[in-house]
């Protein structure tokens, strides 16, 4: 990794901070004057607060849980459905800003993080799925999360069973969230049927 620019600790946590700082007011703003129409996005946001008002173990559905039931919990605090879960995927689209440029910077530098990190802070598809009740920005939160743990636990500095843990548990949350059930459902009653 040769790069011209080298930053501090305080410097990198600056720019994680400030990032997330910058994300968040334009990622709000476009959630404000949108409205979101009646489709998976709203289905969800509705499955996740009935979810919340009566918690159980979920078995059986179109999608798998995890989305139901990180939003389910975001709910408990916002109780509007249709509000809860937009607000839930701005924050987490505006974290991903910060863990983004975290994760590029340890594999590319500072110069790219800080340009890739940039583009991703005013990519419009990433703004405006931020902006909605889907599943996207919290799967790739959870993507880029789970990698950058990944690289933390091969680093020699950070040798942690801590980071074995969440590398597996964003992975676990990523494959969760996006995946549609039905399909996987399916493809193992074609395998076990032959």
């Amino acid at each position: 990794m040769t790069d011209s620019l080298k930053i501090s600790d305080k410097g990198r946590r600056l720019i994680v901070i400030a990032l997330f700082f910058l994300a968040l007011p334009l990622r709000m703003i476009v959630m404000s004057i949108t409205v979101e129409s009646i489709a998976d996005g709203p289905t969800r946001a509705i499955q996740a607060y009935l979810w919340a008002k009566s918690p159980s173990i979920i078995t059986s559905g179109s999608w798998l849980p995890a989305y139901t039931y990180i939003t389910g919990i975001f709910s408990f605090i916002i109780e509007d459905p249709w509000l809860s879960t937009r607000i839930f995927n701005t924050i987490v689209g505006s974290l991903t800003l910060s863990v983004y440029f975290l994760l590029l910077l340890r594999i590319y530098g500072i110069n790219v993080a800080l340009i890739s990190s940039a583009i991703l802070l005013f990519l419009p598809i990433h703004i405006g799925m931020s902006a909605t009740s889907l599943t996207g920005i919290s799967f790739l939160f959870s993507l880029v999360a789970g990698i950058w743990f990944f690289i933390k636990c091969s680093d020699a500095e950070y040798h942690s069973s801590r980071y074995v843990y969440l590398f597996f548990a964003h992975s676990f949350i990523a494959f969760n969230t996006l995946t549609h059930s039905t399909r996987l459902l399916l493809r193992s009653k074609k395998l076990v049927n032959g």
